[in-house]
This record gives structure tokens, sequence and C-alpha cells, in this order.
């Protein structure tokens, strides 16, 4: 039982998505659709309309989380988020591997999304002018926002957006310098939302090494 109320599982009335996703520290979203049901899922009141303007709204952020996906975030959280979970290497070898090479990526990605508003796929490959193609066009988006530069925008026709983070919430996305108050409060969410768990659990679910979980852990406990 203990778990399901963790979760939310017992769907307590009244809980905005906001909230929710505050409560679970980030919440996957690699399918919105998905996404959209576990949230309402964990509340008897909230509805896709609700969800769907606390997205349009900005307090809730779809972006690169834990494990290097796709997770919704509060946007009160994404400078503790960001911290440990921006991590550039696999996006690199990815550009790579997809043919995008050059010093001037992250200028290159920038400028593309910078005032544009929330642009598809399609819509950015035409404006990188043949410097990336298909998932290439992802990965870099991937890039800037491991450097707090974008997020993903509304869904538009089904589709995915992007959009430059500046655009979207006032500012890049500038990570807590304190590395350990960030363990700190990524443990005390941890700890909250998936009880009954163990540092092991937290290593899964994060993506960090479980030295780090431990810290987390033990920080958390204080």
């Amino acid at each position: 039982m203990r778990s399901v109320e963790s979760q939310l599982l017992h769907r307590p009335p009244g809980l905005t998505a906001g909230e929710i996703v505050r409560r679970l520290a980030a919440m996957q979203a690699q399918d919105v659709p998905s996404a959209l049901l576990a949230l309402r899922a964990r509340s008897a009141t909230l509805t896709r309309q609700d969800v769907e303007a606390a997205v349009a709204s900005r307090e809730i952020v779809r972006t690169w989380g834990p494990r290097g996906t796709l997770h919704f975030a509060h946007a009160d959280d994404l400078p503790w988020l960001h911290a440990l979970t921006g991590r550039a290497t696999t996006t690199l070898r990815r550009l790579h591997e997809e043919g995008v090479t050059g010093d001037d990526l992250l200028g290159l990605i920038s400028g593309a999304l910078e005032g544009q508003g929330p642009l598809t796929k399609a819509e950015l490959e035409e404006r990188l002018a043949g410097r990336a193609t298909g998932q290439g066009v992802v990965h870099l988006v991937g890039l800037a926002a491991h450097h707090g530069l974008a997020v993903l925008g509304p869904l538009r026709a089904g589709k995915p957006t992007y959009v430059h983070a500046a655009d979207w919430l006032g500012a890049p996305i500038t990570p807590e310098p304190d590395r350990d108050r960030a363990l700190k409060e990524l443990g005390t969410r941890y700890r909250r939302a998936h009880h009954p768990a163990e540092p092991e659990d937290l290593a899964a679910w994060s993506g960090l090494p479980l030295g780090e979980a431990r810290t987390a852990w033990r920080l958390s406990a204080a």
C-alpha cells in the first residue's frame, strides 16, 4: 500500500499536473499520450486539458532527464535535474554516427532555434540547410539541451516540437552549481516517490553511478 500511495496511484483528488510531476521528481514522457494517461491515473480530478494547459503555460516541461530519456519535469526543478542528467558524451557519439560534425554544432543548433518558437523536426531540418537530417536533427537538439539551451514544446498534429529554452522559459537552464545540493534534492524526491527503495534503485532510475546514488541517499537521510 505504501508503494501505491508514494506513486499517487490511490488517485488523490485535487492535485495539479505540476504537483504530480514534482512529487515524482520527473515523469517518463518518451510517448506523450502515455504520459498524459499516467498523469491522469494519479489524480481523480485531473483532465487531459489540465495537463495540456500545464505544458502550454510552461509549468511542466518535456526534456531529456534521467537516463538521458525524455521526461516531464516541473520548471522549478530543471536546474537541479539538469545538473545531474546533462551529459554530452552519448549525444556527440550519436551525432558522429549520423554524420553531423564540425566545431560549430552548438552555435548552429542554437541559432536555428533562437527566436523561432517551437519547430517540428522537418522545420528545423530545413533551417539547418543540410547540416543535419533525420535523427541527426534530434541529436543536435539534445546537444543544445545538454547546455541548457533547448527543451521540447507542445505536440503539433501529434509531432514533437523543439524550442530554444530562452524563448520558452525566459532564460537558458542554468544547472544547480552545488552538486551535493542537487543530489540531496534528488534523493529526497526519489525516496518520497518510490518507497520502499534502496540506493541501487535510485541509480537504475536516475542513470547516476551507484556511488553518487549512495551519496544522494545519505544526504537525503540527514
